[in-house]
């Protein structure tokens, strides 16, 4: 009996110093997994701080393109009416050409008719 206790007892030292290894190795696993959780963490948040230059980045590049779109369409808008003022004016000058030549024909009718009239004086 003596000597089934001291086995006993032996088995039991034995599996005490399993559980401790195996306790060691759970605890080493989980440092581990601790480890790499917080790699991963670091990893990911500076991904997202790119990410988010990245995209501060592109907001700036599609804020001076709105800009330059906006200029531009007021740049437009401004041609437009002085293509309108222009034409106009064109028109205004053809009006104008247009009754300075009948303007031109009266004036050279009158001068034929004084022509004629003094010719008949003359006579």
């Amino acid at each position: 009996m003596v000597k089934a206790a001291r086995e006993d007892v032996e088995q039991l030292e034995r599996e005490k110093v399993d559980f401790e290894k195996h306790k060691q190795t759970e605890a080493c696993a989980a440092t581990a997994s601790l480890k790499q959780v917080r790699t991963l963490s670091k990893l990911l948040s500076n991904e997202c701080k790119g990410w988010r230059e990245a995209c501060a980045r592109e907001n700036e590049k599609l804020f001076h393109v709105r800009q330059e779109l906006t200029n531009l369409k007021a740049t437009n808008d401004a041609l437009a009416k002085e293509k309108a003022t222009a034409e106009a004016a064109a028109k205004e000058a053809k009006e104008a050409e247009a009754r300075g030549a009948k303007a031109l024909e009266r004036a050279d009718a009158d001068h034929n008719n004084l022509n004629k009239t003094v010719e008949d004086l003359k006579v």
